[in-house]
C-alpha cells in the first residue's frame, strides 16, 4: 500500500518550467505536496537540508540534463552521502548505458520525455512502493 499522498513530499528537479509546473499540477492535483528546483545543485541542496529538518523529501524525479548539476550527478552525490531518498529520471535522452548506471545507483524508474500525465502518476506510484521496502540508512555527513 502507497502511504497516504499528503503526507509524501515530492521534489522535482527539472530546467524546463514547462515540464515542471505540469507535473507539478498533476502531481498536486493526485494530492502530493511537491516542491521544485531549477538544477542540480538546487536540489542537492533542498534534499539535504530536508534531511536536516523535519520534512524529508520522500521522493525526488529529476531529468538527466540539467545545468550546474546533471541528474546522474544528483544521484551519485545523494549515494555517496549516504541519503536514501527514492529517484526516478524522467528525461528525452538516455542511453542503455545510461540506463544501466542508473539502476546501479537504485533509481527506482526511468520516465521517457515527452511523458503522459498516466506513465508519471504509474511511475510515482511505483516508486513509492519500492520506498515503502527500502531500508533506511542516513550517514552523519549527511
Amino acid at each position: 500500500m502507497v502511504p497516504a499522498m499528503n503526507s509524501v513530499t515530492i521534489l522535482i528537479a527539472d530546467n524546463e518550467p514547462a515540464f515542471t509546473q505540469a507535473a507539478c499540477a498533476i502531481l498536486e492535483r493526485e494530492g502530493y505536496l511537491v516542491k521544485t528546483a531549477s538544477d542540480g545543485l538546487e536540489a542537492v541542496s533542498i534534499i539535504k537540508e530536508s534531511f536536516n529538518g523535519s520534512s524529508p523529501i520522500d521522493l525526488l524525479i529529476t531529468d538527466l540534463r540539467m545545468p550546474k548539476m546533471s541528474g546522474m550527478e544528483i544521484v551519485k552525490e545523494l549515494n555517496e552521502k549516504g541519503i536514501p531518498i527514492t529517484t526516478i529520471v524522467v528525461s528525452g535522452y538516455g542511453s542503455s548505458e545510461t540506463l544501466r548506471e542508473l539502476i546501479h545507483y537504485g533509481v527506482a524508474e526511468f520516465v521517457a520525455k515527452p511523458c503522459v500525465v498516466a506513465e508519471l502518476v504509474k511511475a510515482v506510484r511505483s516508486a513509492l512502493l519500492k520506498r515503502k521496502n527500502m531500508p533506511v540508512t542516513v550517514s552523519a555527513e549527511a
